[in-house]
């Protein structure tokens, strides 16, 4: 009464395995095309980047990193030339955003030239810092190291992917600055969002699909097959003791509508049959006799169960008694024609027909005046002993 129940059953474990099956094949299948456009995208913006920054490198004007430090250098020549060509590369590659940018005096990172027309209202002017979201990354690459940005950068001002490439004078071992591109990613952004989305609700509807139709064939096919389990005497294939009570209950309910005979059976010489041959021997004289019970008239009629040990008990309905007990005499002779290890099957036998006066309500009574019977019979077959 102590011992702790199992907080998950069959059932309940075999379901759980299929919905994390799922889910892990979805977001695993999820993750793959994610990474997978990804890469792909990011392959895309890495050529065009190449091809934006060797332009670049060929064609800026590196002294306009020296020579451009705040607002008013705007008006300088340099100053046109750069943004000039900025621009012109912007639009032929469809960057979002291209500027240089250096540190300034403290450190921190600055705009240089935007190559955004000068009445946008996204137009940085020179020595503008740079937005926080960047920073590190803009850091990093001062330093001389170029940078792809690893990813979606969702900043204040959008989805993008950010590139990064140093600038270098002839001699330099530091760089001057660096030309800074944003490609727009609100539109890969967005559709990501989409897809995490629906993957989700569509992983959601695979599990809840696949839990529902799981737990509907786990108890079409399991449940049958556990209660054939749990009620079936697995070394002679009959009905066990279990199965005889609840038939027995069954029966209990119609005893005023029909007529039911108990037939009890007593295997004769289980023991010796045990010793002298061995217990696998005394099992297939176990399994005869149901085999018997199952395929032989008259018992093959009735409801046969082996209710323990060597003792099997057959339940007939609506059966004529004295036509029965000729069966029934004619069945215990052809059973003795059948043998396991040289033992013929014999047994003895009681039979009692329900009689309310006498039982009551109860079967069990009946099965009760079924057994003094044979164990009488069995006595008198012993002479008497």
């Amino acid at each position: 009464m102590f011992e702790r129940k199992e907080r998950f059953g069959p059932e309940k474990k075999i379901l759980l395995v299929v919905a994390l099956a799922i889910l892990i094949a979805s977001v695993s299948t999820f993750a793959i095309l994610y990474w997978m456009m990804n890469a792909a995208l990011q392959e895309d913006i890495r050529s065009r980047a190449q091809v934006v920054n060797a332009y670049s490198e060929d064609n800026i004007n590196v002294y306009s990193f020296t020579h451009i430090n705040g607002p008013e250098d705007g008006r300088r020549d340099t100053y046109a030339e750069v943004r000039a060509m900025l621009e012109n590369i912007r639009q032929i590659a469809n960057v979002r955003y291209l500027y240089t940018a250096k540190l300034d005096a403290s450190g921190r990172p600055v705009y240089l030239v935007d190559g955004l027309p000068p009445d946008s209202p996204d137009f940085r002017h020179p020595g503008d810092f740079i937005e926080e979201d960047i920073v590190p990354m803009l850091k990093k690459c001062l330093s001389g190291k170029s940078i792809e940005s690893d990813g979606v950068l969702n900043t204040e001002w959008g989805a993008i992917y950010l590139t990064c490439r140093p600038v270098y004078a002839n001699g330099e071992e530091r760089p001057l600055g660096a030309v800074v591109m944003e490609f727009n990613a609100d539109a890969v952004y967005a559709n990501n969002m989409r897809s995490m989305l629906y993957s989700g609700i569509l992983c959601l509807l695979l599990v809840g699909a696949c839990i529902v139709s799981t737990m509907f064939w786990l108890r079409r096919l399991a449940a049958p097959f556990y209660k054939k389990l749990a009620y079936t005497d697995m070394l002679t294939g009959l009905g066990n003791r279990t199965a005889f009570e609840l038939r027995l209950r069954e029966l209990e309910k119609e005893t005023g509508r029909r007529n039911f005979i108990m037939v009890i059976y007593d295997l004769n010489e289980m023991k010796k049959v045990n010793d002298t041959y061995g217990h696998a021997v005394g099992d297939a004289y176990l399994q005869r006799m149901g085999s018997l019970l199952l395929r032989e008239s008259p018992v093959d009629r009735g409801w046969a169960y082996r209710i323990g040990g060597d003792e099997f008990v057959v339940i007939f309905a609506d059966e004529d008694e004295a036509s029965l007990r000729d069966e029934l005499e004619r069945f215990q002779k052809t059973c003795a024609t059948s043998e396991v290890g040289g033992q013929p099957v014999t047994f003895a036998y009681g039979l009692a027909a329900y009689a309310r006066e006498i039982d009551g309500p109860s079967l069990h009574n009946t099965l009760s005046r079924a057994d003094a019977r044979m164990y009488a019979r069995k006595k008198a077959e012993r002479g008497g002993a």
